[in-house]
């Protein structure tokens, strides 16, 4: 089909014509995977935190080899091998446990998991970074009152380590959001896919990639307006 007398905005459109909902869609898919990552990512960053501070060699050990290792390799490279070797695994596992067939990983979750994965390496060393930056006489208190080390985490730790460790947070969310690009390697149709789908039947390639860029672009406002929100929140009685 010929689009050059089609006009932009007739083709971004929600007509049956116009490509918007794909791109809804993709916008969509790219936040939802963002999203699943990002907190997975916040879990085993804790954990790995825990890991290397917690004084058991064995377990620092686990960390820093995790922590190096997803550093030193290409994000895309741990991806697709990620993907490809993780599903290998859970099927292998169902069948070890005599459980196959009974449950499937689909796409979706894959993704997440590898990253995540990636993404917690990088949490373990803000969430590392921001609790050695707490003065130690606040857990010194907390263990004054009896607290346990449960109680100590959740009320006295995680809040004030939060407040610091919330601009390098925010920094792995824009890299979140852009790194989810890359999961259209093994076959996922989020925004930048769906922007170069859209350009190669339009043949209109330097048009649909700016308008991709401009989406991504909006999304890291609105990300930044709501980590500015969390800031000023974890900042009361601080100034």
């Amino acid at each position: 089909m010929d689009y050059s007398q089609t006009s932009f905005w007739s083709l971004v459109s929600f007509s049956e014509t116009g490509w918007g909902w794909a791109f809804v869609q993709g916008a969509w898919l790219t936040v939802r995977i963002s999203l699943a990552s990002y907190l997975l990512g916040i879990i085993l960053g804790l954990l790995g935190a825990r890991a290397k501070l917690g004084g058991n060699r064995t377990l620092y050990w686990l960390a820093e080899g995790y922590t190096t290792l997803i550093r030193a390799i290409p994000t895309l490279l741990l991806i697709i091998v990620l993907y490809y070797t993780g599903t290998r695994f859970f099927d292998a596992t169902l069948n070890v446990l005599g459980l196959a067939g009974a449950m499937t990983l689909n796409g979706f979750a894959a993704v997440v998991f590898c990253l995540g994965f990636i993404l917690g390496a990088y949490m373990t060393e803000v969430f590392r970074g921001a609790i050695q930056a707490l003065p130690p006489g606040m857990d010194e208190a907390a263990r004054s009152l009896a607290l346990s080390p449960v109680q100590r985490f959740r009320l006295v730790t995680f809040p004030l380590m939060m407040r610091l460790a919330l601009p390098g947070l925010n920094n792995l969310w824009q890299s979140t959001l852009k790194d989810s690009s890359l999961v259209s390697v093994v076959g996922f149709a989020e925004l930048l896919a769906t922007g170069k789908m859209v350009a190669g039947e339009t043949r209109m390639y330097l048009t649909f990639y700016l308008f991709v860029a401009v989406i991504f672009l909006a999304l890291t406002l609105s990300s930044n307006l709501v980590f500015a929100l969390v800031a000023r929140r974890l900042d009361r009685g601080f100034r």
